[in-house]
């Protein structure tokens, strides 16, 4: 059965790329505030078991800095590892290893280990009418 799953999170986006990961405690909060929304709003649902369309929008507050909060594609990349299982043998911060339920990293919450993601659309929108950082997503599939 086809599903659209949509959230909205306040902040940023988990960042993922050679020195960061969701679940090193510098991406700690972040992958944590991300689950719990997920976890919030599935309302039991499993994970996504067949291909994937990602739609993901940053909004940041427009200011000289606005810029400087990071590349999309490590965002991009941070929100599907954050949304899938941690991988095996990958190190992560106390706050993760106590997370319970589907909170757990150890758990795939919306990209399922057979998922394959086929379409992502992503956007950083800097705007003077967001006064802090958040950001959505929307994900497609069966």
């Amino acid at each position: 059965m086809f599903k659209i799953f949509e959230i909205k999170v306040r902040g940023l986006p988990p960042q993922k790329d050679d020195t960061k990961s969701p679940w090193q405690a510098s991406e700690a909060e972040r992958t944590l505030a991300l689950r719990h929304e997920v976890a919030k709003r599935r309302n039991g649902a499993g994970p996504f078991s067949t291909p994937i369309k990602l739609h993901l929008r940053i909004f940041l507050p427009h200011s000289e800095g606005a810029v400087k909060h990071g590349e999309l594609e490590t965002y991009i990349a941070g929100v599907c590892a954050a949304l899938e299982h941690i991988p095996a043998g990958a190190v992560m911060t106390p706050s993760l290893q106590n997370a319970k339920g589907v909170e757990n990293p150890c758990e795939p919450l919306l990209i399922g280990p057979e998922a394959s993601i086929m379409l992502i659309d992503a956007k950083k929108i800097i705007s003077h009418d967001v006064k802090e950082p958040f950001y959505e997503i929307q994900l497609e599939g069966e």
